[in-house]
């Protein structure tokens, strides 16, 4: 489908229709019988009501929230016209993503080259939807939405965790600051007062800033020491290292 062609977002719609959709085989974590997360009630609505057949998640964990998102496609709609693809560095659930053959697993670093270029080659047009759900520190969430955004111009963009630390929530707004469209926190319609939800409506042409290879290096360097929020430095020196990272 067109980035052109989807519906807008109507946030009550994309909840009531969740409320709907069978969700009892995705679990956050495919050991647990727990109640199905309102996210994952709200993803599906969202991909049901804007029509949404060409998804990619970046930070697949045991797959609940690909799932629903796979659940959330019109059921009317050629199974060889969906395409749905999720990245994580790990390889959880077997046994559950085979009831899920629409879905397509990559166990890949999202942000190596060779892996984005794998991921963009899997889909045959721009997406209709990318949700971010990698690790949780500002220029990992960040790089993930501007490489992926720019490559495949998702018409929806949807961030786990916007609250969950300083990081974070600064991503988010500075997301929300340079989008191009609308951004919405959803996190009380997600179930996710405290970490946070949010959704932007892109609207193109929009070019996403990303980071040159120095300053991927020298993050990337930084967040394998454990560093996912910026220190508490003066602002002069803090600035300065804004500008390495």
């Amino acid at each position: 489908m067109d980035p052109g062609t989807l519906r807008t977002v109507d946030l009550s719609a994309a909840h009531e229709a969740g409320q709907q959709i069978d969700l009892s085989a995705c679990r956050y974590r495919s050991d647990v019988a727990a109640p199905t997360p309102p996210r994952y009630r709200f993803m599906a609505g969202l991909v049901r009501t804007t029509g949404a057949t060409r998804v990619l998640e970046i930070g697949t964990f045991h797959g609940g929230a690909t799932m629903a998102m796979a659940s959330g496609v019109d059921p009317a709609v050629d199974p060889q016209a969906v395409q749905i693809v999720t990245v994580d560095v790990v390889r959880h659930n077997d046994a559950g993503f085979a009831d899920f053959p629409t879905i397509h697993r990559v166990i890949a670093d999202s942000l190596a080259r060779s892996t984005v270029d794998r991921v963009v080659d899997l889909f045959d047009d721009h997406i209709d939807l990318l949700f971010v759900d990698s690790g949780h520190d500002y220029r990992q969430a960040f790089e993930n939405v501007a490489v992926y955004g720019n490559r495949l111009k998702p018409r929806f963009v949807l961030l786990d965790d916007i609250r969950l630390n300083r990081s974070m929530a600064r991503m988010w707004s500075d997301l929300a600051d340079l989008v191009r469209g609308d951004a919405h926190d959803v996190s009380a319609i997600a179930g996710r007062e405290s970490a946070g939800y949010g959704l932007v409506e892109v609207d193109y042409p929009h070019v996403w800033p990303e980071m040159g290879s120095i300053r991927h290096a020298a993050w990337s360097a930084y967040w394998w020491l454990g560093r996912t929020v910026m220190p508490r430095i003066p602002s002069e020196a803090r600035n300065r290292v804004r500008r390495i990272m």
